[in-house]
């Protein structure tokens, strides 16, 4: 059986991920009649994992750890007497170690020492006794040269996933054909919508005739992220010259509009208005400040990301982009009009190079 990877525990969860195992993890716990003492805790457990699917994984890893955390009784009167003269009782680390090796035996973890270098190791466990505490058997680093951490890498690690920094070194491993591919979603997105809006008059419409998959297809996304960069910025502009109650209820009546065409094609959108708002807003500052490109590559940042990430923290996300992506930021741009003007781009998948092919990356092998 194939061993698992336990995160460090200061990375982000990716909510796509957790979002998706917890719907799995319902569908076995539905199923299970061995877990259960009665009726009444199964429902209770149901319920429970029914909520996760609108709850940040983030925020709920941290309230439950401190809930467990602060749940363990620190001397037991089964121990020696060492404990009652002072024996300090378990470390955090060796809490989190019998959390690992919980899960079956020969688990693979990954782990970052403090001085900003990553080294894959494997942990070979015994699994656990009822009769004593399980012990380390042996550490074997895998046969991988370490190599530091990039500053910008670091300050990247605080805001995006792991996932999402592999992608993004995939995409400025292989420029010319990340730039294909984000060139072609955007002209395959821009043709996809129609979208008439303003802010000052109830006459919005939006119009889907193409829905490039479901909610979770990249190019899906990468459509979401352009309709509410057109209705961020027609509201950001019409703040300075419009009646905030006027404003407020044409704001009002083009999300619901927005709502009901993304439903219509069993998309998904932010619910209530105010967390659209914030997409939208945090979608164009994302243009306007690291370049159009960059809403459309979601496997390096994500929906959630935008939802999500303060407005103190923008800033430096922003930079480190731009200091690790400077050659995409001229492939495209928004005119006057809010016309998406292309560079022309002559790539050839025949003629040129193919290396990116033998990547696991999503992003590089999407066809788009």
């Amino acid at each position: 059986m194939a061993s698992k990877r336990e995160l460090d525990s200061q990375s982000p969860i990716d909510n796509d991920l957790f979002h998706a195992y917890t719907r799995y993890q319902l569908c076995q716990l539905k199923n299970s009649t061995s877990l259960w003492t009665c009726n009444q805790e199964k429902e209770a457990m149901l319920n429970i994992l029914g909520q996760f699917e609108t709850i940040d994984g983030n925020t709920l890893r941290m309230v439950v750890n401190q809930i467990f955390e602060n749940s363990v009784q620190m001397y037991n009167c089964n121990e020696t007497n060492e404990s009652f003269l002072g024996y300090q009782g378990e470390s955090s680390s060796t809490s989190h170690l019998e959390n690992a090796l919980s899960s079956p035996s020969n688990a693979s973890v990954e782990v970052s020492d403090n001085s900003g270098t990553i080294q894959d190791r494997t942990w070979n466990v015994c699994t656990r006794s009822t009769s004593k505490k399980p012990e380390l058997i042996q550490e074997h680093p895998i046969a991988k040269k370490s190599k530091p951490l990039d500053a910008t890498i670091r300050k990247l690690r605080k805001h995006i996933s792991r996932t999402n920094l592999e992608e993004l070194c995939n995409l400025t491993d292989h420029v010319e054909r990340s730039k294909y591919v984000v060139l072609t979603r955007m002209r395959r997105v821009n043709t996809s919508f129609t979208f008439r809006v303003s802010a000052a008059t109830a006459d919005h419409s939006l119009h889907i005739s193409n829905p490039l998959g479901d909610y979770r297809n990249p190019m899906s996304v990468c459509q979401a992220n352009l309709i509410a960069y057109r209705f961020g910025k027609v509201f950001d502009l019409a703040e300075c010259h419009l009646e905030s109650e006027k404003k407020k209820m044409a704001k009002l009546a083009c999300y619901h509009i927005i709502k009901e065409e993304l439903k219509a094609h069993g998309k998904q959108v932010a619910t209530p208005i105010y967390k659209y708002a914030r997409y939208a807003q945090s979608v164009v500052r994302a243009a306007e400040e690291i370049g159009v490109y960059v809403l459309f590559i979601p496997e390096v940042l994500g929906p959630y990301t935008l939802q999500t990430i303060k407005y103190s923290n923008f800033s430096e996300l922003a930079s480190c982009l731009n200091a690790q992506c400077a050659e995409f930021k001229e492939i495209a741009r928004f005119d006057h009009d809010e016309n998406l003007i292309m560079t022309e781009m002559n790539y050839s998948r025949e003629h040129g190079d193919n290396s990116y092919r033998r990547t696991k990356s999503k992003f590089l092998n999407s066809c788009a």
